[in-house]
């Protein structure tokens, strides 16, 4: 469990302690499509099908590929990013994966830009994970970030302003 804001490290290497430098290293989620969260291949990152949302957040540690860790740093963990991730470690001979879930806590409301509404005005996501009671909308009947900022601890609404 980590919490949102922090980094992390996703863990996964070789067993035994093989060089990894000149194999392709895939992080990804299997639950997603298109869902490369990093490669590396050829001695070097190639991200250009990377989500975007992963965009200069990811790294391997070269340093450690000699060692054959191939685990992923993830910075500035987003609420979004929980689930599961796939690493996928490939040489000319043989291939393998392991699979880390990453759970993600926020111990205060994230509120993030989620686009614009028809009439221009802007959509803000307003949510919180980690606790076990939900948003109540009669307990808590006011609108907009006041109602995601004052009321339970849980949240997981839309506000349009």
């Amino acid at each position: 469990m980590t919490e949102s804001g922090e980094d992390v490290i996703l863990p996964c290497s070789i067993k035994p302690n093989i060089s990894a430098v000149n194999m392709r290293v895939e992080w990804f989620r299997p639950d997603l499509k298109g869902s490369i969260v990093h490669l590396y291949e050829d001695h070097k990152d190639i991200n250009t099908d990377q989500l975007q949302s992963y965009r200069g957040r990811t790294q391997v540690f070269k340093e450690e590929l000699e060692k054959g860790n191939t685990s992923l740093k993830l910075s500035r963990v987003q609420i979004s990013d929980e689930g599961l991730y796939k690493c996928f470690i490939q040489s000319q001979a043989w291939s393998d994966d392991m699979t880390v879930d990453l759970r993600v806590e926020a111990s205060v409301p994230v509120i993030t830009v989620d686009g614009f509404d028809g009439s221009g005005g802007l959509r803000l996501q307003c949510e919180s994970k980690g606790c076990t009671n939900g948003y109540d909308p009669e307990r808590c009947p006011v609108s907009g970030i006041l109602a995601c900022l004052r009321c339970q601890k849980c949240y997981s609404i839309l506000f349009i302003l």
